[in-house]
């Protein structure tokens, strides 16, 4: 065969962040509470799943996902006066079935509470049940290997082109807050919300700057059954250098690792400290060609599977509507909201959210007795955002940020973050195997071999400028193992120097 006909083979090494395994679970939490023999009827409990208490075990074949939740529930009594009790921390677990994977794997969960029934049971006491859906990816950063182009010989490939973010480095930072909070003698911390506000980042020259808010919400009970909700926040700066120069992007993630409550200053302050870390990826955006599939030659190919960073946004919006009291209350005691995100869609640059916002408006009627009102209104929110296209995922959070009540109307100002993410799924070839040893291409780095009657490995093994261990090796043979005619043998060349015999 001529030079002009020699296959050619070009191919890419590129570092990406894979997912290398993903699955979703269902748990189920139980829980009973003693409530007052006077109860009538339970309001829907207000559960909370701490960001902090969010651990990853991994096993033999296992991941265990282990979560806490925590959170108050209302009773009202034959009088329709309202009593608020502690939901006991309940722990939950999770195990999913997982292949091997190796030491660098990261682990990612997103839990959301996907529902709760609620009944009085028999003995004074209420039946909690919590229904939470735990979605968990593992991601490896790693160098994959592609096959980019081929021509000459009888080759024939089928090319494709997808965005890959190349990871150039990662790094990673903590920090610890303290935020102070007022506090009464009477009060008992009966959970804690965590969320991060306001983040946002740059990066020049392979350094990144990142601003933000922790956002916090401690629930608590006096001891005559009312219900308070304690509001903090600290703003924290973030500096961390990748140095490398040429990284001109990157994600960065904020995580809750540990957070603590303490009473300080003879009762009258508490302290919520709370340990962040955050984790940056610094990449490299960039459409590359692969070859899907080829004929002539047998090749090896892989799935791989990547989120592509899109973009995020950060949103206030105001939910307004009219409270329907039997009649006007004497006080307004407490407005406790709650957004549940329903349904998230992306479309061509901009952002659909679809949500239950619920309230419960503790107050104080004509004749001094505490009641609740109950109230649920749906919403739906559009959202510019560059980049966003039909197809991609949508990961939303809302954040109220406080609630009032006057004259028959609630208005409740609520922080929304989306983040777009690209799900990308494709097969490509990551190796060809040339069987005529005649027309091995330059850049292949390894090919199959046909045995031949009379071969040995000592002769395959001297044929192509190897060794027999580097054959043992790659084909799990031992020294024992003979060879048959027709049998396949892998040869890596691309750890020798092959010259066309």
């Amino acid at each position: 065969m001529s030079s002009k006909d020699q296959a050619k083979v070009s191919r890419r090494r590129i570092n990406l962040e894979t997912v290398v395994f993903s699955a979703e679970q269902e748990v189920t939490v139980p829980a009973s509470i003693k409530i007052p023999d006077s109860t009538q009827y339970l309001l829907q409990p207000v559960l909370m799943l701490p960001k902090d208490k969010l651990s990853f075990f991994q096993g033999p074949g296992k991941i265990r996902v282990q979560g806490q939740l925590e959170g108050i529930l209302s009773c009202v009594d034959s009088a329709e006066q309202v009593h608020t009790l502690a939901v006991p921390a309940l722990e939950f677990v999770a195990a999913f079935t997982a292949p091997a994977l190796s030491p660098g794997v990261r682990f990612k969960a997103d839990v959301q509470i996907d529902g709760v029934e609620v009944d009085q049971g028999e003995g004074d006491v209420a039946n909690i049940t919590a229904y939470i859906i735990i979605n968990l990816w593992a991601l490896q950063t790693q160098e994959v290997e592609m096959v980019s182009a081929v021509s000459g010989g009888s080759l024939r490939a089928e090319t494709n082109s997808v965005r890959l973010q190349q990871v150039i480095k990662e790094i990673g930072a903590q920090q610890t807050m303290t935020l102070h909070l007022p506090f009464q003698p009477d009060l008992a911390p009966a959970g804690t919300e965590l969320c991060i506000g306001n983040l946002s980042w740059q990066v020049t020259e392979g350094r990144l700057t990142a601003a933000g808010l922790v956002l916090a919400k401690v629930y608590c009970l006096t001891g005559d059954g009312d219900v308070k909700v304690l509001l903090g926040k600290q703003d924290f700066g973030l500096e961390l250098d990748f140095d490398a120069p040429e990284i001109g992007e990157s994600s960065l993630a904020c995580a809750f690792e540990k957070a603590s409550l303490v009473v300080v200053s003879e009762g009258t302050a508490l302290e919520l400290e709370v340990n962040l870390q955050a984790t940056a990826t610094g990449y490299r955006e960039q459409m590359t060609e692969y070859v899907s599939s080829l004929t002539g030659a047998d090749s090896q190919q892989r799935t791989i599977q990547l989120k592509n960073r899109i973009g995020e946004g950060e949103f206030k919006v105001t939910l307004e509507g009219n409270c329907p009291f039997a009649s006007l209350p004497q006080a307004i005691d407490l407005v406790l909201p709650r957004v549940r995100i329903i349904e998230s869609q992306a479309l061509e640059g901009k952002i659909l959210v679809r949500g239950l916002l619920t309230l419960n408006i503790y107050y104080t009627d004509d004749s001094g007795q505490r009641r609740v009102l109950v109230q649920e209104e749906e919403f739906s929110q559009f959202f510019d955002l560059e980049g966003s296209v039909r197809g991609y995922a949508v990961k939303p959070w809302a954040w109220p940020e406080g609630a009032d009540c006057a004259e028959g109307r609630y208005t409740v100002p609520v922080l929304m973050r989306v983040e777009v993410i690209e799900e990308v799924e494709f097969t490509a070839v990551t190796d060809v195997h040339v069987v005529d040893p005649s027309q091995v291409p330059a850049n292949a780095s390894v090919i199959l071999y046909m045995v031949k009657k009379g071969d040995s490995l000592f002769s395959v093994a001297r044929r192509f400028n190897t060794t027999q261990e580097l054959l043992w090796e790659y084909n799990g043979f031992s020294e024992q193992d003979g060879l048959e005619p027709g049998q396949k043998l892998i040869i890596p060349v691309y750890q020798t120097k092959f010259k066309v015999q």
